[in-house]
């Protein structure tokens, strides 16, 4: 079931809706206040729904043996090009997006929200910062919690920690060379099953 998120940022002079993703730096100069609303739109389709039907339709008539197999598929997948596919790593294990341990890093400095899942509604204001307002729906009653484990220290502006990809076990690679390789295209099978 989709999730539809909006963020409603309010300040002295306007309010502002969005459903899409915001940037901290774009909104906090300017911002006072700010909600964000979880809905389930069960009944809706989304946009991101129609563009994951495109890879869906064009992956079912499409023999994919690689990574680039697969990316370039994605970008064939709609003819306007709707859909793009960004690899964030390579067969060799080249990292192009790197991934930073932000569960350890946030750790040290936030509590987590218990059964966050069951909520719908959070608040947040720059008179209380770490402290976040939330209820099941819009008309239950308000919680409050401090997500600060301590409201004196604030992390620090920087990155987390990278964290390296471990690559596949021994098992795993003698596993794809064993029973993977034979699918492959000529061409790809060392990309994806090469000799353990």
């Amino acid at each position: 079931m989709p999730i539809f998120m909006q963020i409603i940022v309010l300040d002295r002079t306007r309010t502002t809706s969005s459903s899409g993703t915001w940037h901290g730096e774009q909104f906090t100069s300017f911002m006072s206040q700010s909600f964000i609303l979880f809905s389930s739109l069960a009944t809706q389709s989304l946009g991101p729904d129609h563009c994951f039907g495109m890879i869906k339709k064009s992956y079912k008539v499409n023999y994919v043996s690689s990574l680039y197999e697969f990316a370039k598929m994605v970008k064939s997948s709609s003819t306007v090009g709707v859909d793009t596919a960004q690899l964030v790593g390579t067969h060799d294990g080249k990292v192009i997006v790197p991934v930073y341990n932000w569960s350890a890093f946030l750790e040290q400095y936030f509590v987590k929200v218990p059964k966050i899942k069951t909520f719908h509604y959070f608040q947040f204001s720059k008179d209380e910062p770490g402290k976040l307002y939330f209820k099941q729906y819009s008309t239950a009653p308000e919680q409050s919690l401090m997500l600060l484990k301590n409201p004196t220290i604030l992390p620090p502006a920087v990155l987390p920690p990278e964290v390296s990809p471990q690559g596949l076990s021994q098992e795993r690679k003698q596993y794809l060379y064993r029973e993977i390789r034979q699918f492959c295209k000529p061409g790809t099978e060392d990309l994806v099953a090469s000799v353990p």
